[in-house]
């Protein structure tokens, strides 16, 4: 049922809280039904998921951020460095 609920190598948090509800109906507790969670999410981590498009456009939008607060700050640095000197 685990692997059944994850997306890759996520397990989401209402997924999870729906797992450990399902369990303690089945008499699981909550820690071991914890620990199951836990041995399907290690067993499922040689899968790589893949990169969805709205992670590679904040990856790229963070890349694009830095590169312009780099550039204003050094145009800052030689406008001081002119009027100094």
């Amino acid at each position: 049922m685990v692997a059944d609920h994850m997306t890759g190598r996520v397990l989401r948090y209402s997924a999870r809280q729906a797992l450990i509800h399902h369990a303690t109906r089945l008499g699981i507790g909550r820690f071991e039904a914890n620990l199951i969670i836990a041995a399907v999410q290690h067993r499922a981590g040689g899968a790589a998921r893949p990169e969805s498009d709205d992670e590679k456009a904040n990856r790229l939008g963070s890349g694009v951020f830095f590169i312009t607060a780099a550039i204003v700050q050094a145009t800052i640095l030689a406008g001081v460095w002119w009027l100094a000197f």
